[in-house]
């Protein structure tokens, strides 16, 4: 409708006679229109080009429902067609169809060209499984995003790197996909472009700066897993010296049936790769130890102590350097086992401190709530740890079961783990590895802390700057990679706790990056929950980001116990097994026998082997 300008100006159209009437006519029905009170105007409209009062009353009925119906009815009908076209696209994508992919996208509908399947992967995954470089390279252009995870942590630089995808590779980092982000398992692409010998992918890798000090979630990094000498020369090519290079030596030929011959075989492997590296074969490492070890029967205590005094009933889990098995041993009735396997050529000279300090650790420390070593010895080529066995499996298996716990069996757990932490402490032990996995469950419902392979032995108040542990419960201090304490077991003990109060980790993110940053700076904030203040007060006390305030930083345990949401914990209880936890659900574990053979090895004397390995607890 024109406004009274706009009206005067059209009207100088007409005849001046008719030009008068309409102007006073207007003059005059907008003084009239202007008196009226607002209670009464809101039903009438000035019609500035007639110069008339309207009454809406009387005038013309619209029915506003029919076009609110309408417009429902078409804005469903665009997403309809979104999705459609979406699902077009991701089929397009995985049948390596690049025609549709190209029509699809130049499509008129909104086409979402990062949508993801049940599985979490994006049309640019689908395009790198298939190998079809034409597809991924429309991608990127049209702003697919690089770095997505699946449900297993790839992103689609991870896919390629799996097939040997250089093109895919080349492309994915020349439009900067992140070279070092870890799956789930905490892989890199150098990883993994390393165990499966890729060296071309291997170079275009350091060519982006791939970090080869990242570590896996079994404590590897890259150059670890450098085991021939045409990864050690392209290392070499970029400017990693010798030192670093020599993670691990190469594994041994194949073994004759005559061990000297054998033995001599390893022996000049080793030679090679350290004459090329230029130095010396080391008198005390681990390989010369194993091939100048002759057969033997360890004999401690009057028991002779080997792979044939069990019986094997299941594999429990596999690592990367062994397996874990349930056993019994054959003297004993009603005895069950774990017993880890450790393969000595999977350990290198920089990983071998770790399994001996978790080996000490546990042959020194008796507690009710850490596990037992019963026994440790060694054959020619592996390294053997029989355990308690807690067929109550892990914290996680128990989270992933009923997602989260009560505030009550939570605090009964953490008590548990705050006893555990304690007796650590008090033998100069930190922990620093504190996560559900590391948390297994007893026979009648009780917490036991396992895996002290990242533990630092020998500490007071001293700091350490080792950046180690499971991302999503590092303290502040060791992401910003400061100096810590042992105060970073009392951060993590707040990770589990909340994690089994609310079903995750604090600031939890699969993007690592992410994670970290939210672990340095973003404000902790609780979901919706029915938890008691004290709780709340716990949990927000422990993962305090300043190590020197948080709760356990001044009197360590003691502090902690005496915090009120343990007002109604009796702790000579708690030490002694007695809070009332729930019984977890066994079956028969041990209802069939595997065969297992160790023919190949035999026990060697304890003064050839693996220093201070041979252990028979009391």
């Amino acid at each position: 409708m024109q406004s009274f300008n706009d009206q005067q100006s059209h009207s100088t159209t007409l005849e001046p006679s008719k030009q008068l009437i309409i102007l006073c006519r207007s003059f005059k029905t907008r003084a009239i229109f202007d008196s009226m009170e607002i209670s009464t105007k809101q039903f009438y409209m000035f019609d500035n080009d007639t110069g008339e009062i309207i009454d809406l009353r009387t005038s013309e009925i619209v029915e506003y429902e029919q076009i609110q119906f309408q417009k429902e009815n078409a804005w469903q009908d665009f997403w309809k067609e979104s999705q459609l076209k979406t699902l077009e696209l991701i089929k397009a994508c995985k049948q390596g169809q690049f025609s549709i992919v190209e029509s699809t996208l130049q499509s008129q509908h909104f086409v979402d060209i990062n949508a993801k399947d049940s599985n979490d992967q994006t049309c640019l995954h689908f395009a790198c499984s298939s190998g079809n470089f034409q597809i991924a390279y429309h991608l990127i252009q049209k702003g697919s995003f690089l770095n997505e995870q699946d449900c297993d942590g790839c992103t689609p630089l991870m896919i390629c790197v799996k097939g040997n995808l250089i093109d895919i590779v080349t492309l994915l980092l020349y439009n900067k996909a992140n070279v070092d982000r870890q799956d789930f398992s905490m892989n890199t692409p150098l990883h993994v472009a390393l165990e499966n010998n890729s060296l071309e992918i291997i170079q275009i890798l350091l060519k982006y700066k791939a970090d080869p000090y990242i570590k896996n979630a079994d404590n590897i990094n890259a150059l670890q897993l450098i085991s021939n000498t045409e990864q050690q020369q392209i290392f070499k090519q970029f400017g990693y010296e010798k030192q670093y290079v020599i993670e691990k030596l190469v594994k041994s030929t194949k073994e004759s049936k005559d061990q000297k011959d054998s033995n001599s075989s390893y022996r000049q492997s080793i030679n090679r790769i350290m004459k090329f590296l230029g130095q010396s074969v080391p008198t005390n490492t681990l390989q010369k130890q194993t091939y100048q070890a002759r057969q033997s029967v360890i004999q401690i205590g009057g028991q002779n102590i080997g792979p044939d005094s069990f019986t094997y009933h299941k594999e429990l889990g596999k690592g990367a350097f062994g397996i874990v098995y349930l056993v019994k041993k054959k003297d004993e009735q009603n005895s069950l086992y774990a017993m880890k396997v450790l393969r000595k050529e999977k350990i290198s000279q920089k990983l071998l401190p770790y399994i001996q300090t978790e080996k000490s650790i546990l042959s020194v420390i008796d507690h009710p709530f850490i596990v037992k070593l019963h026994y440790a010895f060694q054959t020619q080529h592996k390294l053997f740890l029989v355990m308690d066995f807690c067929p109550g499996g892990d914290l996680t298996k128990l989270l992933d079961l009923k997602s989260r716990l009560s505030e009550q069996v939570a605090k009964m757990y953490t008590a548990e783990i705050i006893l555990a932490i304690e007796a650590l402490h008090q033998n100069k032990i930190m922990y620093r590895d504190l996560k559900p996995q590391n948390i297994i469950i007893d026979n009648k419902g009780h917490c036991m802390l396992t895996d002290f392979g990242l533990a630092k032995t020998d500490i007071e108040n001293e700091n350490t700057k080792s950046f180690c542990g499971t991302p999503a419960y590092m303290a502040p201090e060791v992401v910003n990679r400061k100096f810590y304490n042992r105060s970073v077991d009392w951060y993590q003990l707040g990770t589990i706790t909340h994690e089994m109060l609310f079903g995750m980790p604090p600031y939890y993110s699969h993007n690592r990056e992410e994670l970290f940053e939210n672990i340095k700076n973003k404000q902790l904030k609780f979901p919706q929950n029915n938890l008691s203040k004290e709780a709340l007060s716990f949990i927000q006390q422990l993962l305090e980001r300043n190590p020197t305030k948080r709760l356990g930083a001044k009197k360590d345990s003691e502090e902690v116990k005496a915090h009120p949401w343990f007002s109604d914990i009796n702790w000579d209880l708690a030490i002694n097994k007695k809070l009332p936890v729930p019984m977890p659900s066994i079956m028969n574990q041990a209802n069939q026998t595997l065969q297992v053979n160790f023919d190949e090895d035999s026990i060697i004397q304890q003064r050839k082997a693996v220093d201070n390995w041979t252990f028979i607890s009391d």
